[in-house]
């Protein structure tokens, strides 16, 4: 069996559509796009490097005047701002925890607190769920 059968009609149709293609000649465009695709790769990854670095320094070093009072904008910006995102997209009612019992560490609204006095979340963003994901996944 020839590579061509295990790629699917649908993946190599794009190559006769878009680039117009013969039939004979589809492997190759496939092929060819797949070496451009791996030359490009270390470009990406560095312009990908280069502007997330740029991104941070901005935030710390020039910080947006929205921010003050709102979010970091310190070396802890990236989980701050989701956080604060997700207060101002979530009704509070759906975001935080609520207090059961009068015994329970709450605020004067009636919501859940830890330790530390912040708010314990009853519902994260996506935003949120991402930058645990990644911090799980470079501890790891």
């Amino acid at each position: 069996m020839t590579a061509q059968h295990y790629i699917t009609t649908a993946r190599l149709d794009i190559y006769r559509k878009h680039l117009k293609v013969k039939p004979a000649q589809v492997m190759a465009a496939y092929h060819w796009n797949k070496a451009l695709a791996g030359a490009l790769l270390p470009a990406m990854q560095c312009l990908e490097v280069t502007l997330r670095n740029a991104i941070n320094t901005a935030i710390q070093s020039f910080p947006p005047a929205g921010a003050k009072g709102l979010w970091d904008t310190n070396s802890n910006w990236v989980t701050s701002l989701p956080k604060y995102m997700g207060d101002n997209r979530v009704k509070p009612s759906e975001r935080y925890k609520r207090a059961r019992n009068r015994k329970d560490l709450q605020d004067a609204a009636g919501y859940l607190l830890d330790k530390w006095g912040n708010r314990l979340l009853a519902r994260t963003l996506i935003e949120e769920n991402l930058v645990d994901q990644a911090k799980s996944q470079i501890s790891k």
